[in-house]
Order: structure tokens, then C-alpha cells, then sequence
């Protein structure tokens, strides 16, 4: 948590300044990041694509400092965390788009910082209940263990249909629809 709240702050900024030093389209951003989003649902669903992802954020938790203890894996939760904030970044909506154009219309303030930072730590809190509430779940409810094959592959099937809702922008007319529906 503590490296997506760090990273998506640090990559929404630096997007901002980037798209508006360069002229880049920022829907070329969202595309890239719906093929990282479909990649990964594909990667529930297909062990071999599973294989290679696994591979990969090995990879990238191994960059992670070490001298940490075994159990807390901070270090590489940063790391993983901090990979989850660049792959969200083009992904926000309407708020972060909000936030860039506040951003983009003067430059990168401490203002846009604030309101960038409580945005990010707004959606990171209920991403730390789902992980600690899913670890007691499956705790719990021993079904969710036996099944958790199936239900990663149900998980993937859904992250499939966001990813090519996004590409037809469903999620950006969805939440257009929340924004207009309730004040």
C-alpha cells in the first residue's frame, strides 16, 4: 500500500509534467495500461502466462532492499506496490483527471500534491482492507482455499471484461453516469 500511495502520487504528477512538456496523447498511456491489465487477467486464467508473471514480479520484489525479515516483506510490497501505482496512473477517471487538469492548467503545486495524495490514499484504504480481510477470509471459510484455482480464474475472466470495457470506455461513461446520477 505504502508503495502504490508513493508511486501513483509520484507517476500522476510526473504524467501531468510529462504530457504537458511532450504533447503526448494520454489515452496512448491508457491503452498501454489496459494491455498490463489484460495481461494479468489473462495471466489468472492460463498457467503459462501465470508462470511468466510470476517470473516477472519475482523479479521485481528481488530488486527490493534486502536485510528485511522473511515475514514482513516490505521491501518487496514497495516494489510490487510501486509497480501497481504505474499501472493505476492512467487508469483513474474522472477524479485523476480532475487532478491533472488542475495540475496541467498551472503547474505541478503543492496544492496538487494534497489533493493528488488524498486521492491516492482514499483508494489505497480500501485496497489494505480487501488484503486483510481476505487473509482472514480464507482463514475462515476453508472453501475459498480449496477453490482458490477456480476463483482465480473467475477473477481473471472479470479483470478480461474490465480491460476491454475500458477499451471501449464503459468505465469513463459509468462513472460519467455516477457524476451525473448523484450530486
Amino acid at each position: 500500500i505504502t508503495g502504490f500511495i508513493i508511486s501513483f502520487t509520484v507517476f500522476s504528477l510526473g504524467l501531468t509534467a510529462l504530457v504537458r512538456a511532450t504533447g503526448i496523447d494520454p489515452n496512448s498511456l491508457r491503452y498501454f495500461a489496459i494491455f498490463i491489465i489484460l495481461f494479468f487477467g489473462f495471466g489468472l486464467l492460463i498457467p503459462q502466462i501465470r508462470l511468466l508473471t510470476e517470473k516477472l514480479t519475482s523479479k521485481l520484489a528481488s530488486i527490493a532492499p534486502t536485510g528485511e525479515s522473511q515475514s514482513t516483506g516490505f521491501g518487496s510490497g514497495i516494489v510490487v506496490g510501486a509497480s501497481l501505482g504505474l499501472v493505476w496512473t492512467p487508469c483513474a477517471g474522472p477524479i485523476l483527471a480532475s487532478v491533472i487538469t488542475l495540475a496541467a492548467t498551472s503547474s505541478v503545486t503543492l496544492e496538487a500534491v494534497f489533493i493528488t495524495l488524498a486521492y491516492t490514499l482514499g483508494t489505497s484504504l480500501p485496497m489494505m482492507a480487501i488484503i486483510f480481510g481476505g487473509r482472514g477470509l480464507l482463514q475462515k471459510v476453508p472453501f475459498l482455499l480449496r477453490n482458490s484455482e477456480k476463483i482465480q480464474k473467475i477473477f481473471g475472466l472479470i479483470i478480461i471484461l474490465v480491460a476491454v470495457g475500458m477499451y471501449f470506455n464503459l468505465d469513463r461513461k459509468l462513472q460519467q453516469y455516477i457524476l451525473d446520477k448523484f450530486p
